[in-house]
């Protein structure tokens, strides 16, 4: 398949390439049936017979298609055959919050505050629905001209903690994205709703401050600065910022989880309050 090529994965006719990443392709997509849009993901072709990135094909479906909510994007099918597995998705002609940043889009601060407050309510939503997304990143929100928000990719997403699972969470396998991961997450021990809102902080801070609140030029010293580094203050990128919001960011973004808002639905209902930009 190759970009514009058309092609048929089932009932779905396959119409144009809308993304390529290192292990996936996303297509946008016409079911015979109805005739409306999807967007259809695929294994890149040296990865279709990988049991491990199978696996999370069929994970983020499991976790995606209970899901209801408008600031989620709705997971639709999952077809598993061995010639070539496939995910089916709402169609929604987004770029991702990342493309936004890379471009320098100049938005309004009310688009701006409006992609926040809905970011952050897709987050909240997932959390009241049992699962910790643990790769939140701006990549993973797709953000319309005009600020609606969606959040996509579950692959990665685990039921919230319980008892047992805190006490025999350490030495697991480290996941997540390094500019975005909360201190927990690279400590491998348990991670909670907590850690997402801390890689929230990061994104938003990455939104309006143009960079990650931590860079470096090796992966030790970024998960380093993780670990142990204030983070610069936001006006110091985006003098627009009001001080307020600055503040809630940096506590969200604070080293030990009990130091940050208890939860993101916390966290939504102090934004609401916070005005993010100086008139």
């Amino acid at each position: 398949m190759s970009r514009g090529a058309a092609g048929y994965l089932g009932p779905y006719r396959l119409l144009n390439l809308v993304y390529s990443g290192a292990t996936t392709q996303v297509w946008q997509a016409i079911y015979d049936g109805d005739q409306r849009y999807y967007a259809v993901k695929v294994l890149l072709e040296r990865y279709r017979r990988d049991r491990e990135h199978l696996r999370y094909l069929k994970r983020e479906y499991q976790v995606g298609h209970n899901l209801n909510h408008e600031r989620l994007i709705r997971l639709i099918h999952f077809d598993g055959n061995r010639t070539c597995p496939f995910l089916v998705m709402e169609w929604f002609p987004a770029p991702s919050m990342r493309a936004l940043i890379q471009q320098g889009q100049e938005l309004s601060p009310k688009v701006l505050t409006q992609i926040i407050l809905q970011a952050t309510e897709a987050v909240a939503y997932l959390h009241s629905a049992g699962w910790v997304h643990r790769d939140i990143k701006p990549d993973n929100f797709l953000v319309s001209p005009s600020g609606e928000v969606k959040l996509i990719d579950f692959a990665l997403a685990q039921r919230m903690p319980n008892v047992l699972t805190r006490m025999f969470s350490f030495g697991k396998r480290i996941q997540g994205t390094q500019s975005y991961m909360s201190p927990e997450q690279i400590r491998g021990s348990c991670v909670d709703g907590r850690s997402d809102l801390y890689s929230l902080a990061c994104t938003f801070y990455h939104l309006l401050g143009g960079q990650p609140p931590f860079t470096g030029s090796s992966t030790p010293e970024l998960l380093s600065k993780h670990l142990r580094a204030v983070p610069p203050p936001l006006e110091r990128f985006n003098p627009q910022v009001q001080p307020g919001f600055s503040e809630l960011l940096r506590r969200a973004l604070a080293k030990r989880p009990l130091d940050r808002p208890g939860s993101v639905a916390e966290f939504l209902v102090q934004l609401q309050t916070t005005p993010i930009f100086r008139e």
